[in-house]
């Protein structure tokens, strides 16, 4: 019995291992797309390798579809315990993207200080900074300072979303989850122009 645990414990990890792999392998995928995209022309063969690197954002949203409900079945979530959870996931969002605005910010300054500059100074108003703090600026129409911003919007999403939703989507009773599961297809057929992020 024993060795029959410890080979199951074995397979959850191998599991969870190949998440990561894959996860690797998405953020690879990203950065090979955005250098060969900044540094080669577009007849270059690099530019055809690594043009659907761009499919690795996707993977990083299948990626977290999978296993945040691992994660909160291991951790026995309910709704009650959704304001910690809430908690947790922007904690691990916020602090480097609140660097990262920081550094953007300051590199916009700096450039316009480079001799020779020929753009507009760098403005912001204080509307577009703060709904970068709330990552509101896509419900809002403003740019973001680094457009891939725009993936960590989508990510707090669906936190808020499969937060609210997880109690329903495995609830014990049949007829609830599958009244969840109907009422989840039909919100995709509805029109829905604004976008999210």
């Amino acid at each position: 019995m024993p060795e029959q645990n410890a080979e199951t414990s074995s397979i959850q990890v191998t599991n969870l291992d190949s998440v990561v792999l894959l996860r690797g392998l998405a953020a690879l995928a990203v950065c090979f797309f955005h250098f060969v995209k900044g540094f080669f022309p577009d007849d270059h063969t690099f530019r055809a390798i690594t043009s659907f690197g761009w499919l690795g954002v996707e993977s990083f949203f299948v990626i977290s579809g999978f296993v945040i409900p691992i994660a909160m079945h291991r951790g026995g979530y309910t709704i009650d315990c959704y304001g910690r959870f809430m908690l947790k996931r922007w904690l691990r969002l916020a602090p480097p993207y609140l660097v990262s605005i920081l550094v953007v910010i300051v590199l916009h300054h700096l450039s316009a200080m480079v001799p020779g500059f020929q753009g507009e100074p760098f403005t912001i108003s204080c509307q577009n900074l703060g709904s970068h703090f709330f990552y509101l600026n896509g419900f809002l129409s403003l740019t973001w300072l680094n457009p891939v911003y725009w993936t960590l919007a989508i990510e707090l999403q669906y936190y808020f979303a499969i937060a609210l939703c997880y109690p329903v989507l495995f609830h014990r009773k049949l007829v609830l989850r599958l009244s969840a599961y109907v009422m989840l297809f039909g919100l995709s057929f509805l029109p829905w122009s604004h976008p999210l992020a």
